[in-house]
């Protein structure tokens, strides 16, 4: 259905990948795996035919439909929910319960008018759209969201569900999927995998979730940044990072035998020329220097057989991409109480997003914060950073309490700096504010030897510091908000979705951190597998403008 032949593409002057070759079959589900950067959206957007490959060839047999889900909705925020997503049956649509509401004036021009409106509703899909969509929303949770309102006035997670409905929608042949689990809820997710699995339609996806990928997927394509290839696994993603560990540690065992191998016959071969050396010249017997001659010619030829073998059959000691290493440091708190909300509540557009909750952050606790999408999660972080304010209740903080806030998206970084420069802006900010709050003494400043060396561990290679922020990936944008966090030895961490745009690997260095991390922790995250293993004390589950205290253990 789709085939891809000697595919190369550069970001810039960096190559991606080149020489890469595969094929997606009629109802395929295959995951696309690599580290942040690596190329993986890139890719699905070569197969869309929004970017053009700098050689090699995308080919689709059989005229396919393909649709494309990118990371984020991309399209005006102002138009509105309908207009988004089957923008010619919304007006017929709307055309038509409009003339119905004339029609009992039994006016002869408005039945024609009317006439017209339906075969035009029937032409953009009719009821057998209006169901299929019903039933995608509901199975999504949007089944409450009206059609008329804007794109602008919905949360993270329901621009995500919007985005996933529309791409449905089209019931394509081919589904690239970039993201698609980002800010779903544990319903959402569900829904999405039952819904994947089951559809004909073959589907390239880009995802972090690996419960998700598991329970989608039965095949995965790795893009090596090392390698600038693309290795075809025949399983989910658990089957890969099995098999691969294995091919690894299979390849690291005949390289060192194969170097022990070199290693013995290159000392004999030295120690044969050697001895045939001293025979020759010890003796004036022709006789045993002609041996010792042939000894050595025999040696010379072992020699260039073992040059050869070398040169054929070698054997490269596996290659591995650079992981992140990274550490989290906080101060105990003990039974300190850091922030604490009474009657706290928010409005925006006179909807009521939080009604009167009273809550309590005490010593080092890890609080999870669930709840559907549009529950307020989102909210009520911003409101204990101070990034929104409340409608009436109170927040208040313990004086020197120092907080990292990784936010959902990081539209808010300065696009025009550095790496380096927006690194040295953050950290700056967070003294100057935890200076003024409680008169204590700045940290040490840092050279920028010192940044660059921790930006390394966060896979910012030495040039990569001068880059301008805007062109960084998302994922890259997260990594260098949790190199601030790093730096600074925040007193309570605040992150909504952090994993969210990660790659396996860094999702997995981040949850050993955060175990490790001594300070407080309140988390939004819908990674099921990261949630899990990162075992929260407490759980606030919101839920109809309110909250419901759950502690671990006691369901």
């Amino acid at each position: 259905m789709l085939r891809i032949a000697n595919l190369r593409k550069y970001y810039g002057d960096r190559l991606l990948f080149e020489n890469v070759s595969f094929e997606i079959s009629a109802g395929e589900k295959v995951s696309v795996v690599g580290a942040n950067g690596s190329g993986k959206s890139t890719l699905l957007k070569m197969l869309a035919g929004l970017l053009e490959a700098d050689d090699g060839s995308v080919r689709a047999y059989g005229n396919p439909t393909i649709a494309y889900l990118p990371q984020h909705l991309e399209e005006d925020g102002a138009i509105s929910l309908g207009e988004y997503l089957v923008s010619e049956f919304y007006e017929a649509q709307r055309s038509l319960n409009q003339l119905e509401k004339k029609l009992q004036d039994e006016d002869d021009d408005c039945f024609d008018r009317y006439t017209k409106a339906f075969e035009r509703f029937e032409r953009a899909g009719g009821y057998a759209l209006e169901e299929r969509l019903e039933s995608i929303l509901e199975g999504l949770q949007m089944q409450h969201v009206e059609l008329h309102r804007s794109i602008n006035s919905l949360s993270g997670g329901e621009r995500t569900r919007v985005a996933v409905a529309r791409v449905l929608l089209l019931r394509a042949d081919i589904l690239l999927l970039d993201e698609p689990t980002n800010n779903l809820d544990l319903a959402g997710l569900e829904w999405l995998e039952r819904t994947l699995a089951n559809c004909a339609s073959s589907c390239l996806i880009v995802s972090h979730d690996r419960t998700f990928l598991d329970r989608v997927t039965t095949r995965t394509l790795e893009i090596d940044p090392v390698s600038n290839q693309i290795t075809n696994y025949s399983g989910n993603y658990s089957w890969y990072k099995s098999r691969k560990r294995q091919d690894e540690e299979r390849q690291l065992r005949q390289f060192k035998e194969q170097q022990i191998k070199i290693k013995r016959l290159t000392e004999d071969i030295k120690a044969v020329k050697c001895q045939a050396i001293v025979t020759e010249k010890s003796t004036q017997n022709d006789y045993i220097r002609g041996r010792a001659k042939k000894v050595a010619a025999k040696a010379k030829a072992r020699e260039a057989r073992l040059t050869r073998m070398i040169d054929l059959e070698k054997i490269e000691k596996p290659r591995v991409t650079e992981q992140p290493k990274f550490s989290l440091h906080g101060h105990l708190q003990y039974s300190s109480s850091l922030i604490q909300a009474e009657e706290l509540s928010y409005k925006i557009q006179g909807s009521q997003i939080l009604a009167g909750l009273n809550l309590n952050v005490v010593g080092s606790s890890r609080i999870a914060v669930t709840g559907d999408n549009g529950s307020g999660k989102s909210t009520l972080l911003k409101l204990f950073v101070g990034e929104l304010a409340p409608t009436s209740g109170s927040i208040n903080k313990k004086p020197d309490l120092r907080i990292g806030y990784l936010p959902q998206h990081q539209e808010s970084l300065p696009n025009d700096q550095t790496v380096l420069e927006c690194f040295k802006s953050l950290i700056e900010t967070s003294n100057r504010q935890r200076t003024m709050a409680s008169n204590m003494v700045r940290d040490r400043t840092l050279s920028d030897g010192d940044i660059r060396t921790l930006l390394h561990r966060f896979q910012f290679a030495r040039s990569d510091v001068f880059k301008k922020v805007n062109v960084l990936s998302r994922g890259e944008r997260t990594k260098l908000i949790l190199a601030t966090f790093m730096a600074s030895n925040v007193d309570l961490l605040v992150m909504d979705e952090p994993t969210n745009h990660l790659d396996m690997e860094t999702i997995e260095c981040l949850q050993h951190a955060l175990n490790s991390y001594n300070g407080a922790l309140i988390v939004i995250s819908h990674d099921r597998y990261f949630l899990e293993n990162l075992s929260p004390d407490c759980v606030w589950h919101l839920k109809h403008q309110t909250l419901v205290e759950r502690w671990s253990g006691c369901d």
